[in-house]
């Protein structure tokens, strides 16, 4: 992701570029401005941890303002190839209960329009379509709301309710300390410890076991295609395998699928133990005295979720089934309940 934020405050809000629709008929923003209707877009993808952290805010605005005259739409801009699949999309949609307007935007047609390079993101879009809120993240959901507010009460809304601050977002006394970044497990921009790689062939991988080196390591046979890894069998016979990556901070997600939609279980472990009590993401069980993740639906899964900060930590991953597909891995720096 581009290190730099470019504000679209103060921009005229662009058409949206034709588009799958979900929830809702085809929008037309020019339509909704000559009805004084204020509008939040929100970019958001549907595998990404903050994305699904901001969704239940998002599903709050809309609960609370839609029938004052708020309209919410969301661009799905997905970010690996498994959620271009509109099949995808809407299994997300039901998981999640999202019921706001929602745009499928594959090809990032409209992300291009808005030259947007992040998700989340929330833009608030008042009746002259003019965009007057710019947030990236987590973002702060009280300001975005104070805005939404403001625009509805020119628009003829009363008695709007208080402003509470959510119960995820950052707030005073919140231990928040450096993270890992995504660490990404394609070739197009994954960062490995294995010194040679092949691309798009099943190759025999060794754990160079290199602690201090960024990115993860391959164990196992794998293939390295544009953006995952894929664990492959040998000659049709279940085969050993694993992903480990040394990361730091709070919390720790997969982002995988299955290669035949058959779910399957993977060992976890963390710094070569069984995954401990306090430390355990809600996507780990314990199993005859192993941690296991069921991978089933392409999306995230939380391995790690703990009060205690770790760094260094070790993670492993561990597939017999020689089915699994991995994207990347996702951390997160601040203690939250």
């Amino acid at each position: 992701m581009p290190t730099t934020y470019d504000s679209l405050v103060g921009l005229t809000a662009p058409a949206f570029a034709e588009g799958s629709w979900f929830n809702s008929v085809p929008l037309s923003l020019q339509d909704l401005s000559s009805s004084g209707q204020p509008v939040v877009i929100h970019f958001w993808t549907a595998s990404c941890p903050v994305s699904r952290k901001v969704l239940p805010q998002i599903a709050r605005l809309w609960q609370t303002y839609q029938h004052q005259g708020l309209v919410v739409i969301g661009i799905h801009c997905p970010e690996f190839n498994f959620e271009r699949d509109p099949a995808v999309l809407a299994a997300t949609l039901a998981e999640l209960a999202i019921s706001w307007p929602i745009i499928h935007d594959p090809t990032h047609q409209s992300v291009q329009r808005y030259t947007n390079h992040y998700w989340p993101r929330q833009l608030v879009v008042d009746p002259a379509g003019t965009i007057i809120i710019d947030q990236i993240g987590e973002g702060d959901l009280p300001a975005l709301e104070e805005s939404i507010q403001l625009q509805l009460l020119r628009h003829g809304a009363q008695e709007l309710p208080p402003i509470t601050p959510p119960s995820h977002q950052h707030k005073l006394g919140l231990t928040c300390y450096p993270a890992s970044s995504e660490t990404h497990l394609g070739h197009q921009r994954g960062t490995f410890k294995n010194r040679s790689r092949a691309t798009n062939v099943p190759t025999n991988y060794v754990d160079p076991l290199l602690p201090r080196h960024p990115g993860a390591a391959l164990h196992g046979r794998w293939t390295v295609t544009e953006d995952s890894v894929s664990h492959n069998s040998a000659d049709s016979a279940p085969t050993n395998g694993y992903i480990s990556v040394v990361f730091s901070g709070f919390e720790a997600t997969l982002i995988a699928e299955t290669s035949d939609a058959r779910p399957l279980e993977l060992v976890v472990t963390l710094n070569g133990r069984p995954v401990p009590l306090g430390f355990q993401g809600k996507d780990v069980k314990e199993q005859a005295g192993q941690t296991i993740t069921r991978i089933s639906a392409p999306g995230p899964y939380q391995l790690i979720h703990t009060r205690t900060y770790l760094s260094p930590a070790e993670l492993r991953c561990s597939d017999q089934s020689g089915r699994l597909i991995a994207y990347a891995f996702h951390f997160s720096g601040c203690q939250e309940d």
